[in-house]
């Protein structure tokens, strides 16, 4: 049994994608229909006051935390702009621990977001949704391994912008014999969009708003020496935000370790 009280950023224990934890696009972490259906919830760049309790046995796990519905204003009593509340129940076959070769994991979640001032700036309405997370691990020949995942988020209420989300990619460790500290990292994502709404919101005209946007992403990280990797990463995103035109972007990140 586990049971944590504090602030947490929420993705650190709902939602978690194993695979996808090189892909830089937010949309292959915490899925767009809570980020963007809530943009006033406990994930990066915000930390959120709550509390969460979980139970596992050898196979399944389950988990269950309530947190404050607004973590952009800290200093508020805590659930004074709302709270969201989050379920997750995962099971697990074969070596699916992360530091195992192969394995399976199956993960289902459900969330409620109440707000009771949705009149506020930067705050949506009250609603609700689901999410599952799929993931395979293989041990490949000489010591490479493979990660596939699939992603889903469902929030159909009429209030939502994302009413719908899939991704899908994998990661090859060491892509390269001889760079047993390499990796690469394929993803692509689809978050289906309420034109209505989004249309209202940023006051835009009708049949302005494209149906769905979509992300393809390519990173790389290559391990120059035990506590230093560079990553650099590209992605192509079509129709960003259901209004702008297609772009392509590109970064290096240098990640250092001191301990």
């Amino acid at each position: 049994m586990q049971l944590r009280l504090g602030y947490d950023d929420i993705n650190h224990y709902f939602g978690v994608v194993g695979p996808a934890e090189n892909l830089v696009n937010s949309a292959f972490g915490f899925t767009p229909t809570i980020t963007e259906n809530v943009p006033g919830n406990g994930s990066y760049p915000y930390s959120a006051l709550g509390a969460m309790l979980g139970v596992h046995g050898d196979i399944w796990g389950s988990k269950l935390g309530i947190f404050q519905g607004d973590a952009q204003h800290q200093f508020t009593h805590t659930f004074a702009r709302g709270y969201l509340a989050l379920w997750e129940g995962g099971l697990r076959w074969g070596d699916a621990e992360p530091d195992e070769d192969s394995g399976y994991v199956v993960k289902v979640g459900a969330w409620h977001y109440r707000q009771p001032h949705p009149d506020l700036p930067g705050l949506s309405p009250s609603t609700s949704g689901v999410y599952t997370v799929w993931e395979a691990r293989r041990e490949l020949d000489r010591g490479r391994r493979l990660g596939l995942f699939l992603q889903g988020g469902a929030a159909p209420q009429s209030v939502n912008p994302v009413p719908w989300q899939l991704a899908l990619g994998l990661r090859l460790e060491q892509p390269f014999l001889g760079r047993p500290g390499d990796s690469l990292s394929l993803g692509m994502t689809r978050s289906w969009l309420r034109s209505a709404v989004l249309q209202a919101d940023e006051e835009l005209p009708a049949g302005t708003v494209h149906p769905a946007e979509m992300a393809y992403e390519l990173t790389y990280v290559a391990q120059l020496r035990p506590h230093l990797s560079i990553q650099p990463d590209i992605q192509f995103i079509h129709r960003p935000q259901g209004v702008y035109p297609d772009a392509t972007a590109a970064l290096l990140r240098v990640h250092l370790e001191f301990f």
